[in-house]
C-alpha cells in the first residue's frame, strides 16, 4: 500500500470532512472507524490502516439497511480516493434512497441507489 495511505493521512483525511450534521471518530482495534450523520440516516465507513479495504454501513434511524466495501488500489492516489469516499457518503445522506435487485435471473444483487435529476443511480457510482 502506498504510503500517502498511512494512519496519520488517513486521520487527516477523515478530520478534514465537513457538511454533515454531525461526524464522530474514533479507533477501534487497528481501524478508524467514522460515523457520518444527516438528518435520520448515517454511514459508517471502518478502515484498517494496514488494509487497502474499506467497509461501509449505510443506516436509516440507526438501523443498517445496506453494507458494502471498497478496494484502495495501490494505484489510487489519497485524494482522489478521498473525493470518491465522500462523494458515496453524501450521494446516500443527502437525497432520498431505495434499495433495489438488478441483474437477471441468478445473477441479482442489492443496488443502493439515489434519486437526483430526475433519475435513480448507484450510490457507489460516479
Amino acid at each position: 500500500m502506498k504510503n500517502s495511505f498511512s494512519k496519520e493521512n488517513i486521520y487527516k483525511f477523515l478530520t478534514s470532512l465537513e457538511g454533515y450534521d454531525n461526524k464522530e471518530i474514533s479507533e477501534s482495534g487497528v481501524a478508524y472507524k467514522v460515523i457520518l450523520h444527516h438528518v435520520d440516516k448515517s454511514v459508517t465507513v471502518t478502515w484498517p490502516y494496514e488494509l487497502g479495504e474499506v467497509f461501509l454501513d449505510f443506516a436509516q434511524d440507526e438501523e443498517i439497511i445496506f453494507q458494502d466495501w471498497f478496494d484502495c488500489l495501490d494505484s489510487d492516489e489519497l485524494k482522489d480516493f478521498m473525493v470518491y469516499l465522500e462523494a458515496v457518503t453524501k450521494r446516500f445522506l443527502f437525497n432520498d434512497f431505495r434499495i433495489t435487485k438488478v441483474g437477471k435471473l441468478f445473477f441479482k444483487y442489492s443496488e443502493l441507489q439515489y434519486y437526483k435529476e430526475s433519475k435513480w443511480q448507484n450510490v457507489l457510482h460516479p
